[in-house]
């Protein structure tokens, strides 16, 4: 689990509320082996701001995947 708190600038911290402009984002990761050598990978995210908003859904999206995508590359470079 990925738990991502963006604040404004001064506020938030451990130990006080939420800002009414925070922006949270909890993305879940699964992996589960399908072969000796294969395994499937799934993912999903909440976001406590605009949820009918499909665009968002979709830029959101590809940006995660992107960012994984780039791991992905670095982790086959070294490997």
């Amino acid at each position: 689990m990925i738990k991502a708190v963006f604040t404004p600038a001064g506020t938030g911290g451990p130990d006080g509320p939420l800002h009414e402009k925070t922006f949270v984002m909890d993305s879940y990761n699964f992996m589960t082996p399908t072969t000796e050598e294969q395994s499937r990978y799934y993912w999903f995210q909440f976001r406590n701001i605009r949820p009918n908003d499909e665009a968002l859904s979709k830029m959101m999206t590809e940006d995660v995947q992107h960012a994984f995508e780039e791991d992905r590359d670095v982790l086959n470079a070294v490997q």
